[in-house]
């Protein structure tokens, strides 16, 4: 599931014409090591585990109850962008 959120983020912005002129600005590494919505997607995907987490009051919880958590997850992120409480500004 964290490679799907990852990916999607990643194909938001995704820009074929800008990155084939370049190739050499959009390495593999370059993507996962620097990009910021790469970071934030395993920030969301770490705290819909751990909302998932306590709200079962468990220590293993399933994909699907990751799965179910996103929505609360986002909910909480977004406050923390409203709050300039997150950290993982550009």
């Amino acid at each position: 599931m964290l490679s799907g959120i990852a990916g999607a983020a990643l194909a938001r912005h995704f820009d074929p014409v800008a990155d084939a002129a370049n190739p050499a600005a959009r390495t593999f590494e370059r993507v996962l090591l620097n990009d910021v919505r790469v970071a934030a997607a395993v920030h969301l995907h770490g705290l819909a585990a751990d909302i998932a987490r306590d709200a079962l009051h468990e220590n293993v919880v399933g994909a699907t109850d990751v799965l179910e958590a996103l929505v609360e997850a986002f909910r909480d992120c977004d406050l923390q962008v409203e709050q300039n409480l997150f950290y993982l500004h550009k």
